[in-house]
């Protein structure tokens, strides 16, 4: 992480109490929570999860040539052995190192002049920070959260990693619960904030999409001057309209706002915004909202529409988000297995039977099922593999989860209770729904499901599968 804080500066941010004053009074020291590297210019902080504590690896801290280490005083007022092995690291008593982490991180995005765009949603928060990173980093110097650090942990770490030259930071901020967006927002202080949309990918604890939009929209707290919202979003309308805004510039983006749009073969749009040509880089309606969203931000933030446009005709999707893979057996495939809720699925699915195929593929579908939906779960399920039906040119679903046992699934199908099982049969070269196929057909899978599956790991074995006529057994269905 890249800020670095004085001795007094750690104490003021945090309002630690400090133990054994070491004489190191003018140095500056960046924060580390891995008591692996520490160095004698870092500060340890040691984080507590459920099965680990970091506090364990305090008494090793002075012989890796640690001075300066955090610690709860709940840890240090328990171990009164261990206080010998601390006489020659300087530590700072806090209640709570987490809260200190993040103490730490407000204190440093206060310092910076960097102008901060929070953005949250129920899907599409990734690729909607990838747009704008990409958009932004053409004309200035720009930072953004790295993969899908944006819980505690990971907000506190970007605002960290800001630079003295960072001109924008982009801030995704993810959540499990209400508080969460609230505590995370008051730490960034967004000067922009962005929602994106309410879906039930959080359905499992929060009940009810009204909660969940209750939760998302508690990013409005922390947003200093500016809100954009995606308008088509009936839950957020419903929950912006109970808030007081008039202290934020509030802009909407909604789908009319795209003119001329017309889909293309390969299931991507293009459409004109005040007259500028766009073309969206990845497939399906949904990406066209987003894009919307983008330019309103750009556009809050100065950037023209016409250098949206420029910006965006050249941004290449990240692995495991509707990234096409050409295999080396011939066979292709969109690989979308970053996660997957019922929104995000559904709207994925439609991009890709959207998307024309080369002549003599066939669409086969890898579906994983989908996590944290709670007592809603097997409804969504259902409504899943019921959307299935109309799609005319689907051969084969593999279905993986245990979610989906217990549905009528449709009759070119097999369910495996696992990616590991699946993978077994694949490396054996059994799978009925794939050796069924035409011998002279080519291949478009198509993989989506939560991460908890991880069903890119199928990849290298999806490319090496055997589909000569000698290796075809022609099973039924």
């Amino acid at each position: 992480m890249t800020a670095t804080f004085t001795l007094a500066e750690l104490v003021e941010a945090t309002q630690a109490r400090a133990i054994n004053d070491l004489p190191f009074s003018d140095s500056r020291f960046s924060i580390s929570t891995d008591s692996r590297h520490v160095t004698a210019e870092q500060v340890f902080l040691p984080l507590v999860g459920e099965r680990f504590d970091g506090h364990d690896f305090l008494t090793a801290l002075a012989e890796k040539g640690g001075r300066l280490a955090f610690c709860e005083t709940r840890y240090y007022e328990a171990h009164p052995t261990a206080k010998e092995a601390f006489n020659n690291v300087l530590l700072l008593l806090v209640e709570d190192t987490l809260d200190a982490l993040q103490d730490l991180a407000r204190f440093h995005r206060k310092r910076s002049s960097a102008k901060i765009i929070g953005l949250t949603g129920s899907s599409g928060k990734s690729t909607m920070k990838e747009y704008l990173f990409h958009v932004f980093q053409q004309s200035h110097q720009t930072q953004a959260t790295f993969g899908n650090h944006n819980n505690d942990i990971g907000v506190a770490q970007t605002l960290l990693s800001i630079e003295a030259d960072t001109e924008i930071a982009i801030v995704e901020m993810g959540m499990r619960g209400l508080g969460q967006i609230r505590r995370l927002t008051k730490m960034a202080e967004p000067d922009l904030g962005l929602l994106i949309n309410i879906g039930p990918a959080h359905i499992e604890l929060l009940g009810t999409l009204e909660n969940t939009a209750i939760a998302k929209c508690e990013l409005v707290e922390g947003v200093k001057s500016t809100l954009v919202s995606n308008g088509d979003d009936p839950y957020l309308e419903a929950r912006l309209a109970e808030l007081p805004l008039t202290h934020l510039t509030h802009l909407r983006y909604q789908l009319k706002d795209a003119q001329n749009k017309v889909a293309l073969p390969d299931g991507t749009f293009r459409f004109t915004v005040d007259g500028v040509d766009f073309r969206s880089p990845l497939p399906g309606e949904h990406q066209v909202s987003n894009l919307l969203g983008v330019i309103t931000v750009a556009n809050a933030m100065g950037l023209a529409t016409q250098a949206v446009a420029d910006a965006l005709a050249s941004f290449t999707s990240h692995s495991g988000r509707f990234e096409r893979v050409n295999l080396d057996n011939g066979h292709t495939l969109i690989n979308d297995a970053y996660n997957a809720n019922p929104t995000s699925m559904k709207a994925s699915l439609d991009a890709f039977f959207a998307s024309s195929l080369e002549a003599n593929q066939a669409r086969v579908l890898i579906l994983g099922s989908m996590k944290e939906l709670g007592d809603a779960s097997p409804a969504y399920h259902a409504e899943l593999v019921e959307s299935l039906k109309a799609y005319s040119d689907l051969r084969a679903v593999v279905f993986i989860g245990e979610e989906w046992a217990s549905l009528a699934l449709p009759e070119a199908s097999l369910i495996y209770s696992d990616t590991e099982q699946f993978l077994q049969t694949l490396q054996a070269f059994q799978v009925q729904a794939l050796n069924a196929l035409d011998a002279k057909e080519t291949i478009a899978y198509f993989l989506k499901g939560s991460r908890f599956h991880a069903l890119e790991s199928l990849i290298p074995s999806l490319e090496s599968y055997k589909t000569s006529s000698q290796t075809l057994e022609n099973t039924p269905l």
